[in-house]
């Protein structure tokens, strides 16, 4: 199959599944679902994180084929979104975003996570650049002065959630979600949007703060431990991590985010399987009989797999050169694989399984197509083409989500 008719396909998924979440009959516009459940044939949550990255997803489209149609779902989304805000001004559900709303009841879950709402406010952002309206810009804002005030740490590490129910800020432990988590090094990404779109060094010395804290968990190799425990890399968070850094490099100029960034690409093309894929975690220290199963059971994930193929491609195009395009190539070949060709469930053709589970006796997968690995995987297929044509530069890190 041609990398065209992947990334037709995808889109396609994206745009006319059941994964759009319509509240009006024979709308095709909607917030996106967090995934398809394919053995149960439903859907999962609006996973607000992910609506997010759809914003931003869908202005790439937009902005490469000029189809009107992928503008007015970016809108969709943040209209939602927007919608979603309390206006009783005196609550955090007028300033932040609820973690998700389920369905069918729409009943929000009233965690308010640091990383999820800096997602979504880089999509608002980015629908802010193109069309200039300023609620999206006035509401991004705003929320990242709540997560600032709200959830950063004075070293420049970030809680993870604050709790609506309990008011509860402190969640430790050593999951990849927890209180102070590399992932959160993503989160400069929206802070230093903020910060060009309104002159607020506040945002600049946020995000300086909390990629210095990250720095210090950049280990011997390139790799990102998932946090200060320093049990696991968890595949998923180390490319968020990275991915902040070179967006921060591209915003600020600064070179030492370039090369922290680079040792971290650096490391995913050793971590590559044979297949093109990346496993779910590496450096497994959490216990002994997890380090045992990661070593005889790989969980190759086809988010991290896209999420590097758009840094290695990137990687490149700082470069001017073509150092990873090899292990592009490969992990483009892993994620074709991985997209579904089903002709039998309207709901499943396009999207992106999540995860395959390979051990020396079998091979299988979890049967789960979630919206954000596709939506990294259009990226990828975009990103793989734009590089053939020689269309890719150092600027088309502007576009990451």
């Amino acid at each position: 199959m041609l990398i065209e008719e992947n990334l037709e396909l995808a889109s396609n998924w994206l745009t006319k599944s059941g994964i759009i979440y319509r509240d009006r009959e024979n709308s095709p516009y909607g917030p996106l679902k967090g995934g398809y459940l394919i053995d149960e044939k439903k859907y999962d949550c609006i996973y607000h994180e992910i609506n997010g990255y759809g914003i931003s997803c869908f202005l790439n489209l937009y902005r490469s084929t000029g189809n009107n149609n992928y503008l007015q779902h970016a809108k969709a989304i943040a209209d939602y979104l927007l919608s979603t805000l309390s206006e009783r001004e005196s609550e955090v559900s007028a300033l932040a975003f609820a973690h998700s709303a389920s369905l069918p009841e729409l009943k929000p879950l009233y965690k308010y996570f640091a990383f999820d709402n800096a997602m979504i406010v880089s999509g608002l952002l980015d629908l802010y650049e193109v069309t200039g309206e300023q609620r999206y810009f006035e509401t991004g804002k705003r929320c990242m002065e709540w997560v600032i005030g709200c959830l950063q740490q004075p070293d420049g590490a970030f809680h993870s959630y604050y709790d609506g129910d309990t008011g509860e800020v402190w969640h430790g432990g050593t999951r990849f979600d927890k209180d102070r988590s590399i992932l959160h090094a993503k989160i400069a990404m929206p802070l230093l949007k903020v910060r060009k779109q309104s002159g607020d060094d506040e945002f600049l010395e946020s995000a300086t703060a909390l990629l210095k804290w990250a720095a210090g968990l950049q280990a011997d190799d390139g790799a990102f431990w998932s946090n200060e425990h320093k049990k696991t890399v968890f595949t998923h968070s180390h490319c968020y991590c990275v991915e902040g850094f070179l967006y921060a490099c591209f915003a600020t100029g600064n070179e030492t985010y370039t090369s922290i960034a680079l040792r971290g690409i650096e490391w995913l093309s050793n971590a590559q399987l044979a297949d093109g894929s990346l496993n779910y975690q590496y450096k497994n220290r959490l216990s002994v009989l997890d380090g045992l199963k990661d070593r005889f059971i790989r969980r190759k994930t086809s988010d991290a797999t896209a999420q590097a193929v758009r840094l290695w491609l990137l990687a490149d195009s700082f470069e001017s050169r073509k150092k990873y395009e090899a292990y592009a190539g490969k992990g483009i070949e892993f994620l074709s694989m991985m997209q579904s060709n089903s002709v039998e469930d309207d709901n499943m053709l396009g999207g992106l399984i999540y995860r395959e589970k390979e051990s020396i006796v079998s091979k299988t997968i979890q049967p789960v197509l979630y919206s954000w690995c596709t939506q990294f995987a259009v990226q990828a297929f975009m990103m793989w083409l734009q590089k053939k044509s020689g269309s890719l530069s150092r600027q088309s890190v502007e576009n990451l989500f």
